[in-house]
């Protein structure tokens, strides 16, 4: 058993995919943890499943891959992950590194400490061109505290640890295939009287990479989301 897996859903990265991933892995060193990590593409439409098999092949044992043949969307693909990670603590991020990997052992330590499950609470830099996104977010913490009555100020963010039995009984437990995942896990974490904490955490959007969100899109979706998991 590893002290660490890391599942990283893959979608249409790009070019900056080769330099997160070798940010994780020297991140991961430094730590001195045994890790593995789980690369899973899910019907990438660019070169990011070649990446992610050249790079497997380099690191070998210490990274797993999935590919999937169609889109499954980002839940039914972090939810694969966490059913099949070995590590005594579990966590996800998305591997665009917007929340940078210099955060991993802090939330790490946090699991060992006691935590079943951290999320970050992003911290947003003050930039006018990302103002609507940082609105929106904002309207749909505010949402989700009234509709699910959370005590969280962000759930949706692609920065989640679990202790290893919690991660195995959230991806059981869980049913969202897309984005609304990352707020279901937490509202089935609470409603099974787990602990979960949030960490503040930096969040800088990057600029080299083209976001595969589409704010009108999924806004829509994530209410659909929110609506059937209230009905279940």
């Amino acid at each position: 058993m590893p002290d660490v897996s890391l599942v990283l859903p893959c979608y249409d990265e790009g070019p900056t995919l080769r330099r997160s991933l070798d940010r994780i892995v020297d991140t991961m060193r430094e730590t001195g943890w045994s890790f593995e990590l789980i690369l899973i593409d899910d019907a990438s439409r660019d070169a990011t499943p070649l990446v992610v098999g050249a790079f497997a092949r380099e690191l070998d044992a210490l990274v797993r891959t999935i590919f999937h043949e169609r889109n499954r969307g980002r839940g039914a693909t972090v939810r694969e992950g966490l059913s099949v990670a070995d590590g005594a603590v579990v966590g996800f991020l998305d591997v665009d590194l917007e929340i940078d990997a210099a955060h991993i052992p802090r939330f790490v330590r946090a699991v060992r400490d006691g935590a079943d499950v951290v999320t970050a609470r992003r911290i947003y830099a003050p930039r006018l061109r990302d103002l609507h996104r940082h609105l929106a977010s904002r309207v749909y913490a505010r949402l989700v505290g009234w509709r699910l009555d959370l005590p969280f100020s962000d759930t949706e963010a692609g920065f989640k640890f679990f202790a290893s039995d919690a991660a195995q009984a959230l991806a059981a437990a869980t049913e969202e295939d897309g984005w609304f995942w990352d707020t279901e896990v937490i509202a089935v974490a609470c409603r099974k009287g787990l602990e979960v904490v949030d960490l503040p955490a930096p969040y800088v959007r990057r600029r080299d990479k083209r976001s595969t969100v589409r704010l009108l899109p999924d806004t829509i979706e994530y209410l659909r989301a929110m609506r059937r998991f209230r009905e279940r």
